[in-house]
């Protein structure tokens, strides 16, 4: 596993864990994870996304602004309507992405639903 971090759409700095091998062709499968929690929380810590690694895919989780390694910003002007939504399009842009499979849970499933919406 590696973490990385990119800026958002407004420079705000997000963590990105990956597992799995984009060199090995493996599809990307973006998983978003639950209100105060974290990457490392919903689906590192218990194996959940070696196990889908290990299918072959490359699995890509951002930690949401506030949460996990990703910076926390005090100022208001900072969470704008959708915001979470505009950091997992930045998020996609930043990677290059024109395909891919998008997974989630709690405020990760509804921000998923958001997105494609």
């Amino acid at each position: 596993m590696t973490t990385e971090h990119f800026a958002s759409f407004d420079g705000t700095k997000l963590a990105l864990h990956r597992v799995g091998a984009k060199e090995a062709g493996g599809r990307p499968v973006l998983l978003l994870h639950g209100l105060f929690s974290s990457a490392d929380m919903n689906w590192i810590k218990f194996g959940h996304a070696r196990r889908i690694a290990d299918q072959g895919y490359e699995v890509l989780m951002p930690d949401f602004r506030v949460h996990g390694q990703s910076e926390a910003p005090q100022q208001p002007e900072a969470y704008p309507k959708g915001v979470l939504v505009r950091d997992v399009e930045a998020l996609v842009d930043h990677l290059g992405l024109t395909e891919y499979d998008l997974g989630g849970f709690s405020l990760g499933a509804r921000t998923a639903i958001h997105g494609v919406a």
